[in-house]
């Protein structure tokens, strides 16, 4: 079983809150890097393309990772951030894993670890959760596998990350699976294939359901195994990943295997085709190893033997001792069957010598196991129970060095544990530390709104009590304008009714000056005419006096005017001056009654102007009689009672 990794994901660094915060650290960085050296571009340069190399070592060579990745690690601490010494500390702690130097290893990742959580980036210690969950599975430390895979999984949860979230579900499911908590994994696997279908993640969807084929495998469930490897097989035809079917072929086999069913054969060679055809030596090596075994255990020797012999050739073709060490040990074993002693013997031979060779101790055993088994089937008895002595021995050092290992592993664990706890109380205090800086940053901030409010608040109601100020003095002085514009107005109308009252009184005194004079003349005339008749009645008998004829043509003349002058009627001149006056007054009285006569009208001109009726008598030259009675006639064809005075009447109209 492998262990998932999970892709990329979105970094979710707390940031800033204030804007301008945010403004001033972009202008910084901004400073920062337009001011840098050329030396420290080069730096960083050179660090990036170390790191790539470092990268392409971890796939060959181990040992060339190693080195460089110190001088990584010396180029981070002497100029470089917190990034970049995060990225050395990790490509060094895996060159140490690869290597199998896992305690030099576990110290790098717990560097990686304190700069993740420095940085506060959710990348790198989702990241850093991963790697260290991949260490404790290759240090055998079960107990820290499960707490940094529970642990990212609940901090990807925490930012929302889908494929974080399936990584770490398939990764605990895969460390549930291996320590027999098959419902736990599977509800982790099942959870992680949710995951992975939502995203339309085909490759590690296949992936996941080959984990979930493995665990009905160990369960030996091998019908619903074979349903989820045919499933993963599927899905990596679809996905284009050919040679991951072929590993679910090789799982296929297996499960037919255990089974006893001979399609096992077919799905062997299924699996062999297509890992020849898109895989590697490495790849192919041990798929041909199973197939071998799967024939020496059916009985067919000399294929079994032919693809034993094809694995032992690859292995020393490519130097992989443990491919040499299982496939003499088996032909070893193929040889026992035949009951060929000798070569049986020869290969066993040489399989303990290269564990021996390469101290690998637990394969030694093993290998003396299968050599005693060998001998019994042989019936070698004494070569047998050397054999078991030899195991029995290395066995019970085994015992003891397993035994040590677990004491100085517990050990490493408590120590392990103790420190994360003592790095886990520094994480609270300084996360209490920055809570606390925070809340006392707010505090003062909401303390400097505050007085900023109030200063302004303060500042608006002076300003606002300023405007009514002024707007109560502009309302006061354009009352006070508008008063006076008021009283000049008032002034303006009063001067206005008075000089028209003056104009009025003005022209009736004009009016009656001259309805005085109008009367004066009409009476001089009047007397005018009376003193002319009298002059002419009594110069008369003086006409035939002159003793000239000249002189009596001359007087008769003279005469003549008088009595022209004296014939005249002074009413004519009257009723024309009166019209000028009081013109329309004729046309009223006509209106009112048109039976009256031109004599009437002017009697009653003479009345408008307020004469007795001597005067008009005098003026008219009538008798008072005559006047009277045609006051009388005029009243009755107005319609005037004997109470209404007709002087009034007619001053009025």
């Amino acid at each position: 079983m492998s262990y998932l990794h999970p892709g990329s994901i979105k970094n979710h660094t707390i940031r800033p809150f204030l804007h301008v915060k945010c403004l001033l650290i972009l202008l910084s960085g901004w400073i920062c890097f337009s001011c840098s050296s050329p030396k420290q571009k080069k730096r960083d340069v050179a660090f990036d393309s170390l790191v790539t190399s470092v990268n392409a070592m971890l796939k060959t060579n181990a040992d060339s990772a190693i080195i460089n990745s110190a001088e990584l690690c010396s180029m981070a601490a002497a100029g470089g951030d917190d990034a970049q010494r995060y990225e050395a500390a990790l490509l060094r702690g895996k060159a140490f894993q690869t290597a199998k130097i896992n305690d030099s290893a576990l110290i790098y990742y717990r560097k990686m670890r304190i700069l993740a959580f420095r940085l506060n980036d959710t990348l790198k210690i989702l990241q850093t959760c991963n790697t260290l969950g991949s260490l404790f599975i290759d240090m055998g430390s079960n107990d820290s596998v499960g707490f940094w895979y529970r642990r990212g999984l609940k901090l990807a949860k925490a930012a929302g990350d889908s494929s974080y979230v399936a990584g770490f579900s398939a990764n605990i499911g895969l460390f549930y699976s291996q320590n027999g908590q098959s419902d736990s994994a599977m509800k982790c696997f099942s959870e992680a294939a949710r995951y992975y279908e939502n995203q339309s993640d085909l490759g590690n969807m296949a992936q996941t359901y080959r984990n979930i084929g493995n665990l009905f495998l160990n369960q030996r469930l091998y019908r619903k195994a074979n349903q989820y490897y045919s499933l993963a097989i599927l899905i990596n035809r679809k996905a284009g990943n050919l040679l991951e079917s072929g590993t679910d072929y090789t799982n296929m086999a297996v499960s037919h295997m255990m089974m006893g069913s001979d399609s096992a054969r077919y799905y062997y060679q299924e699996a062999l085709k297509i890992i020849t055809a898109y895989g590697t030596m490495a790849n192919l090596m041990p798929v041909k190893f199973n197939y071998a075994n799967y024939l020496k255990e059916h009985g067919k020797l000399e294929e079994a033997e032919k693809s034993y012999v094809e694995v032992l050739q690859i292995s020393k073709a490519n130097n992989i001792v443990q491919g040499q060490m299982y496939s003499l040990n088996q032909l070893g074993r193929t040889e026992a069957i035949r009951k060929n002693s000798l070569n049986a013997n020869a290969f066993f031979q040489e399989a303990i010598g290269l564990a021996e060779r390469n101290k690998l101790t637990t394969d030694l055993v093993q290998f003396y196991r299968e050599a005693f088994e060998g001998n019994m089937e042989l019936r070698n008895v004494d070569l047998a129970l050397s054999y078991f002595k030899k195991w029995e021995h290395l066995n019970d050092s085994l015992k003891t060095i397993a035994q040590m290992d677990a004491v100085l592993k517990y050990q490493a664990l408590y120590e392990n544990q103790v420190l994360e706890t003592k790095v886990h109380d520094l994480n609270t205090h300084v996360r209490l530390q920055r809570s606390r800086n925070i809340i006392i940053a707010l505090i003062l901030l909401a303390l400097l709104l505050l007085v900023s409010g109030l200063f302004i608040l303060l500042f608006f109601r002076k300003r606002q009590s300023d405007q009514k100020r002024k707007m109560a003095e502009q309302q006061a002085f354009q009352s006070k304008q508008e008063t006076m514009l008021k009283q000049a107005e008032l002034e303006k109308k009063t001067l206005e009714h008075k000089l028209k009252e003056e104009e009025v009184d003005r022209l009736e005194l004009e009016v009656n000056l001259k309805e005085q004079e109008l009367v004066y003349q009409s009476l001089i005339t009047t007397e005018l005419n009376h003193v002319n008749r009298s002059v002419q009645e009594k110069l008369g008998q003086f006409q035939y006096r002159f003793p000239k004829k000249a002189d009596q043509e001359e007087f008769s003349q003279l005469l003549s005017e008088i009595i022209r002058d004296a014939s005249r009627n002074p009413m004519n001149d009257f009723e024309v001056m009166f019209k000028q006056m009081h013109g329309g007054f004729s046309e009223k009285l006509l209106a009112i009654c048109p039976d009256f006569s031109r004599s009437e009208l002017q009697i009653c001109a003479l009345l408008r102007l307020n004469l007795s009726s001597k005067d008009i008598a005098r003026i008219a030259n009538l008798s008072l009689a005559t006047i009277e009675g045609t006051r009388h006639h005029i009243r009755k064809k107005l319609g005037l009672d004997q109470k209404e005075s007709l002087t009034s009447y007619l001053i009025q109209l």
